[in-house]
C-alpha cells in the first residue's frame, strides 16, 4: 500500500470539531485514509488492522466519516465500494 507524504494533519480535532467520538480505532482509521494514496475497501482496512477490528465496527465508522465528509465512496471497475479522502 503506498502511502502519501503530507503534513501531519491533527486528527483528534478533526474528528472532534465533526462531531465523531475520538476512539483509538476511528483515530488511527481517520489517519490511515489520511495517508494512503488510494482508495480503501473494507477489506484493506480489515487487513491494515490484521483482522482485529469488528467489521461492523469498520462500516459505522465508515458511515460516522462519510456523513460528515472526510471521506467518500466511489466504485471500482466490478462496481465494488471503495472510500476515500480528499485530504
Amino acid at each position: 500500500m503506498e502511502l502519501k507524504n503530507k503534513r501531519p494533519v491533527d486528527i483528534q480535532s478533526i474528528l472532534s470539531e465533526n462531531g465523531i467520538s475520538r476512539t483509538e480505532f476511528r483515530i488511527d482509521l481517520l489517519n490511515f485514509f489520511y495517508s494512503s494514496s488510494v482508495s480503501l475497501s473494507v477489506e484493506d482496512i480489515l487487513k491494515y488492522f490484521n483482522n482485529s477490528i469488528n467489521k461492523a465496527t469498520v462500516y459505522r465508522s465508515l458511515e460516522s466519516f462519510e456523513r460528515k465528509g472526510l471521506i467518500h465512496k466511489v466504485p471500482d471497475a466490478n462496481n465494488c465500494l471503495l472510500y476515500t479522502s480528499d485530504a
